[in-house]
């Protein structure tokens, strides 16, 4: 594999988001909280969601529904 297939990737998210208006770290906020099957809220989670952990990149909550 080389480095190019690696790097393109980020290359393509970096030129995505806008410089400076937080768009790129939301994107690998959703992308992380969506691996855990959850989704990023910004105040809280719904009354049929409970809270799995926060967005690294925010003060939003990832919320997951109740099984």
């Amino acid at each position: 594999m080389s480095i190019l297939h690696v790097l393109f990737p980020v290359l393509l998210l970096l030129l995505l988001a806008a410089p400076g208006d937080g768009t790129l770290l939301h994107l690998i906020d959703s992308l992380a909280c969506k691996g855990k099957h959850g989704r990023c809220r910004k105040a809280f989670c719904f009354l049929n969601e409970r809270r799995i952990g926060m967005c690294t990149f925010s003060r939003r909550f990832c919320c997951r529904r109740k099984k």
